[in-house]
């Protein structure tokens, strides 16, 4: 379980438990945030936060319905701790449900780890192409916000051009527009949030303080400029071979497949303000000005 961390490397950590304790908190059933903060905790050989946090994420397990899961995690603590009466019985339980129920497995955690071949160029190329000339991705939050009636036809119709002019547009180092900026311009702060927490319901990913998080540079570009100032994704943290991206559009499925398909890496996605994703870029390009 003891890992070597160099000085840059265990403060990287640490960040990244305190970014996730928030989010964590904040959202008690984000599993994959709790398996995040867990591995963050191994690597930092911190025994009891792993067993702590592994409780909590056995439980995220079992509210979602992964039984086999959250057996597999209840499995993982009896080894780290064996005297865990409660949990022994917990797994007794959820084992014995199991049987009744005929689950399946829960899912491969590598699911969503989609590699290639391809390295530099040639894999940004993949990408990309995968997107038709003039996509931005913003058809599809404009498809959602009618359809949850947050918008009329007819102001979407006009904000939908403007935003997709100004994109057609976009110079090379320049940010692309989201049109949920554009959309919620005029409105309140509490209207803004009601609409944010319209889409975390609906969009099945985590939110991301997004303004509180230190972006490393490097992590950042991971991404070629047409995924990030294009499209507003913002990779914030690498933890092993997980790279978590924030994007202010997560309806936008076909620029998260091309990402996926760019990159040999298992890709967590988080939702972002559009102001926030947009500050981060501005930040980490060392841009003069909003796009």
């Amino acid at each position: 379980m003891p890992v070597e961390l160099n000085g840059n490397e265990r403060e990287q950590i640490l960040q990244t438990v305190e970014m996730f304790e928030v989010i964590t908190q904040a959202n008690p059933d984000d599993y994959q945030s709790l398996d995040l903060l867990r591995e963050a905790y191994v690597k930092l050989s911190k025994t009891g936060d792993v067993v702590r946090v592994s409780r909590m994420l056995a439980d995220a397990y079992t509210h979602s319905g992964q039984i086999s899961e959250a057996v597999r995690t209840l499995d993982f603590i009896l080894k780290e701790d064996p005297e865990q009466p409660e949990v022994f019985r917990l797994r007794k339980e959820l084992g014995a449900r199991m049987k009744e129920d005929g689950d399946a497995p829960g899912p491969d955690p590598d699911h969503a780890l989609i590699k290639t071949d391809l390295t530099g160029e040639q894999v940004k190329a993949v990408g990309t192409a995968l997107i038709p000339e003039g996509d931005d991705g913003n058809d599809a939050m404009g498809r959602y916000l009618l359809g949850q009636q947050l918008v009329t036809i007819e102001a979407l119709h006009e904000v939908l051009e403007k935003v997709r002019r100004h994109n057609d547009a976009r110079g090379p180092q320049e940010i692309g527009r989201s049109l949920l900026e554009e959309v919620l311009r005029q409105a309140t702060l509490e209207q803004e949030e009601e609409v944010f927490m319209n889409i975390l319901d609906h969009a099945g990913v985590g939110y991301i303080p997004l303004e509180h998080c230190e972006v490393d540079r490097q992590v950042l570009k991971m991404l070629p400029d047409e995924f990030t100032l294009g499209r507003l994704f913002v990779p914030f943290d690498l933890i092993s071979r997980t790279l978590l991206i924030a994007t202010c559009n997560p309806f936008d499925e076909m620029g998260r497949e091309a990402v996926q398909r760019s990159l040999d890496y298992n890709i967590l996605w988080y939702f972002a303000t559009p102001k926030a994703a947009t500050r981060t870029l501005t930040e980490g390009y060392r841009l003069s000005g909003k796009g």
